[in-house]
């Protein structure tokens, strides 16, 4: 497969993960992008690393329709963790949009994207909704392959969310791919 072009090596701590991006690759200094839904994954370029989170939203009762309200009301609270920004310091966001062809529970998981969404507003970020092959496309080389497949080591929300941040931050595989060591 193309992604294994773009090799790095993992610090894995619990649900925590960082990594140095090679010199070589011409990014933004700073961008997030974030895997939205119960189970989440959310990643932030900073001056040549990629730090990377993922867990679960605290959802008290999983009673539906409820559990998908509290969900999106947790992204919200979850958003409202990471610094506020205004005018010229805004920083890219990318968040994955919806997979229409899914078989399963992208109705409700609107609601927490949704939530997600507003909590990067409260906190200045314009995120910009990716669909989920758009992203995979020019930063992997293949909008099939996953996060995951190209970093196994990382959680798949999380390996998701570090592609949306490579994609906020600009990179794109087809112009980097023959400056990185596999």
């Amino acid at each position: 497969m193309k992604s294994s072009m773009l090799s790095l090596s993992w610090e894995i701590e619990k649900n925590l993960a960082a990594a140095k991006i090679p010199d070589n690759i011409d990014i933004r200094d700073e961008a997030f992008g974030i895997d939205p839904g119960i189970n989440y994954g959310i990643a932030q370029v900073y001056r040549k690393f990629i730090y990377v989170a993922w867990g679960r939203l605290d959802v008290r009762t999983m009673k539906k329709p409820n559990h998908y309200m509290e969900a999106a009301e947790a992204a919200h609270r979850l958003m409202e963790t990471i610094p506020y920004v205004e005018g010229n310091d805004l920083h890219p966001v990318a968040l994955e949009g919806a997979a229409f062809r899914s078989k399963f529970g992208e109705a409700n998981l609107a609601y927490v994207r949704a939530g997600f969404y507003l909590g990067l507003r409260s906190r200045g970020y314009f995120p910009e909704l990716v669909p989920p092959m758009s992203d995979r496309l020019r930063v992997i080389g293949s909008g099939k392959a996953k996060g995951e497949e190209l970093w196994p080591l990382l959680n798949a929300n999380g390996a998701d969310a570090a592609v949306l941040a490579l994609y906020a931050a600009g990179f794109s595989f087809s112009s980097n791919f023959s400056k990185v060591a596999i």
